[in-house]
């Protein structure tokens, strides 16, 4: 018997935003919004996320144990899209801070997690996977790519939902029991932002340095050229 309930759309506004209504009505942990396709999907800071037809979008309602660690839940869901895609394609992905995986260098999937308040806290973890489109926007395709670009292979979006899901779920259990260090520690090994010279862009301004590792709230710890060590809670990494 399935752990989690899955609600299908052909088309919806926003998954998370949905998954948010769903969430103040009572709805339980692990009630899941999938749709064909977004009319207004976002991703971090506001952005848009192209969700055209094709892509796995996909929310999740959770009411976790704290939520002052945020960010390492995202840690979670990105290895569990991770253990997902090697599942069906046997493709070799990595992580980049703070909520991308990518495929060959580019831009395969991104996550959102939003905290909503209400008669209990919940987070909503948006997923945006790019999964059967075979083509981008020219303003996005030197960066993106897909999952039937990568393998030929065409993707049953349900079955790649399910799977993430279970993986999810194992890794959300650390997260409830304490035990987030277990997640950061396999996150970790995965990220290939860290070791890394990077440019950070961030809400308080661009700077440069060597990504050391990370906080154990997910923040980045960025050693500059003098030698002094940066905490970024927020931004968006390049490697340089």
């Amino acid at each position: 018997m399935a752990f989690y309930t899955l609600k299908k759309y052909p088309c919806v506004s926003s998954t998370n935003e949905h998954a948010k209504r769903l969430a103040a009505g009572g709805m339980p942990e692990w009630t899941a919004v999938l749709a064909g396709k977004q009319l207004r999907g976002r991703g971090r800071r506001g952005r848009r996320w192209a969700s055209p037809q094709g892509g796995l979008y996909l929310s999740i309602v959770l009411y976790p144990r704290r939520t002052d660690h945020v960010q390492v839940l995202t840690f979670a869901v990105a290895l569990a899209v991770e253990d997902a895609i090697g599942k069906r394609h046997f493709l070799k992905t990595s992580i980049k801070w703070p909520n991308d995986v990518l495929l060959n260098g580019k831009k395969v999937c991104g996550i959102l997690t939003e905290t909503a308040f209400g008669s209990s806290i919940s987070c909503i973890v948006g997923i945006g996977l790019n999964a059967n489109q075979k083509r981008f926007s020219p303003q996005i395709a030197s960066n993106a790519t897909s999952l039937l670009i990568e393998s030929g292979e065409k993707t049953d979006i349900d079955d790649l939902a399910h799977d993430i899901l279970v993986r999810l779920k194992e890794y959300y259990a650390f997260f409830q029991d304490g035990k987030e260090a277990k997640v950061l520690d396999e996150w970790k090994k995965r990220c290939t932002t860290l070791g890394k010279n990077v440019r950070i862009a961030s809400p308080s301004g661009s700077f440069s340095g060597k990504a050391v590792g990370v906080t154990e709230e997910g923040m980045l710890r960025v050693r500059l050229p003098s030698g002094r060590i940066r905490v970024v809670a927020e931004g968006d990494a390049s490697v340089r």
